[in-house]
């Protein structure tokens, strides 16, 4: 990559989002696996089996986008916004240039897919 971190890769870096909608029957619920969207950083899985070493245990970074949809951010970079993980094991990421990635965690840990 030609930047030595995601904080020298322009547009916003940092903790974003996590997937936190447990009110609803659809969405995973939390287990061992925390997933946080980190704008230009993309989506970083975090394994918290054990609370007190934390490790990535999976992650996913959109490519560079072709063109900005929209005024912000005003350097052409991916910005993921918002992560959702439904009971069947799909992962939905947001980016403000692609619009929605739809993934699947397949590292340590895999949870079961809950869905009736």
């Amino acid at each position: 990559m030609p930047y030595k971190s995601f904080c020298d890769k322009g547009g916003r870096f940092g903790p974003h989002n996590t997937n936190q909608e447990i009110h609803l029957p659809d969405v995973e619920q939390p287990g061992n696996l925390i997933y946080v969207t980190y704008f230009n950083g993309g989506l970083q899985v975090y394994d918290i089996k054990d609370p007190r070493q934390p490790f990535i245990s999976g992650y996913f970074i959109p490519p560079q986008p072709p063109h900005n949809v929209g005024p912000y951010p005003k350097a052409l970079v991916t910005q993921a916004e918002d992560v959702l993980v439904d009971t069947r094991g799909y992962v939905y990421v947001n980016d403000k240039n692609w619009g929605v990635f739809v993934l699947r965690y397949s590292g340590p840990d895999q949870p079961k897919p809950t869905a009736k």
